[in-house]
């Protein structure tokens, strides 16, 4: 990941826009137009209003421009559109949750071989979610650093 930078944009037209959901998560495809110039298949988190006629300014990856963004402020509206930590959360709770039962049970007498397979096997996605948090929690850290260094109100 890239030095994530601000664009100031009006979006003139917006087309291409789906909402969809997959394993229950909810994100969004759009392309949108602005001062002639085309952007392609943006994915953004969550189903945002997303409108012809906003003007947002975007934190995007320097590296990778609008296919690395991270979220917006609308002008018009005054909100912010960042994503929220709290399903990594809640993903690293569960794991941790199963993991820490079937750590504490496998030590029990008469369990067999299939039971510290799933107890290695949770605490794997217990690791893994945690890292996932950790990512988010980092990423969550500098979006609010780039807010505050671009002057905006702060996300309510």
């Amino acid at each position: 990941m890239g030095r994530m930078i601000a664009r100031t944009v009006h979006m003139d037209r917006v087309f291409d826009l789906h909402r969809l959901q997959d394993d229950g998560h909810r994100f969004t495809l759009f392309s949108f137009e602005t001062g002639g110039r085309r952007h392609f298949g943006i994915r953004t988190f969550g189903w945002p209003d997303i409108r012809e006629g906003m003007t947002v300014t975007a934190l995007v990856d320097e590296e990778t421009g609008w296919n690395g963004l991270f979220g917006w402020f609308e002008h018009e509206a005054g909100v912010w559109h960042l994503p929220s930590i709290a399903l990594s959360m809640l993903h690293c709770a569960v794991a941790l949750s199963a993991a820490i039962f079937f750590l504490v049970e496998g030590t029990e007498p008469g369990h067999g071989p299939m039971w510290h397979i799933g107890s290695a096997v949770w605490v794997i996605l217990a690791v893994m979610t945690a890292s996932l948090l950790l990512s988010a929690l980092i990423n969550s850290r500098r979006l609010r650093a780039a807010v505050k260094a671009l002057g905006l109100p702060a996300q309510r």
